[in-house]
């Protein structure tokens, strides 16, 4: 005769709760972050010309996204700035408009992008809403353990 199997306890259903929280809280922040940084530099920011010095295609499949890294030059200091796209956007040596962040010149974006809002909150509303359904469980658990 087989014995059935052990439910997960209450702690480790919270556990897995609250993990999905923080990491959906993170997804958040990183998009307002993203966000709150691409606002002040279109406001303040100062257009610089940049150059593209590396490139190169990952993800899971060859297609999937584009990296890149830009060179510009801010009161006699070289800087880099490394972006990703979904297509191919530049070739390599090319011009590109950026702008910097006056008071912190290593802060800087692609001028005329949608560099400026990149992602979604989608993922953290998922993770989040997952994280608060598994935490709900945790309670169903213990209601289930009292009752026996």
């Amino acid at each position: 005769m087989e014995k059935p199997a052990e439910m997960a306890s209450p702690a480790f259903i919270f556990g897995v709760g609250v993990v999905l929280i923080c990491v959906g809280l993170g997804f958040g922040y990183y998009k307002f972050e993203k966000s709150s940084t691409a606002s002040h530099l279109k406001e303040n920011g100062v257009s610089v010309k940049s150059v593209i010095t590396d490139f190169s295609q990952g993800g899971k499949s060859p297609d999937n996204s584009y990296h890149y890294t830009l060179e510009y030059q801010w009161e006699g200091k070289t800087f880099e700035y490394e972006a990703s796209f979904k297509f191919r956007e530049y070739k390599l040596g090319e011009e590109v408009e950026i702008l910097v962040n006056p008071e912190e010149p290593e802060e800087a974006i692609i001028n005329s992008h949608s560099d400026m809002d990149k992602g979604s909150y989608t993922w953290a509303l998922i993770l989040i809403g997952l994280g608060v359904f598994i935490f709900k469980l945790g309670f169903k658990r213990i209601a289930q353990l009292k009752m026996e």
